[in-house]
């Protein structure tokens, strides 16, 4: 039967492997998140570049004149959509 000092030993190692363990889980989590993360803004970016291209199609010649701030003004102008500043953020 084995010592309760040589239980102890063990049961120790087996702690501190098993806490390794979880710094590198915790470690690889954070990695993948981040990873995710940036995945999702590219989406965004993609998704924003589109929309604002097809915007400034719509606005024609007058898109590189056009102050960013007026786009909203210029939407609700143009096609009465009613654009609260809720919804632009």
């Amino acid at each position: 039967m084995i010592s309760t000092k040589k239980q102890v030993e063990k049961l120790t190692a087996q702690l501190e492997k098993v806490t390794e363990q979880r710094k590198k889980y915790q470690e690889k989590e954070r990695n993948v998140k981040a990873k995710l993360r940036a995945a999702q803004n590219k989406l965004r970016n993609e998704r924003l570049i589109k929309k604002g291209r097809a915007i400034e199609e719509l606005q024609g010649s007058h898109a590189a004149e056009m102050a960013p701030e007026a786009t909203l003004d210029w939407l609700e102008q143009e096609f009465g959509a009613r654009v609260s500043d809720e919804t632009a953020e």
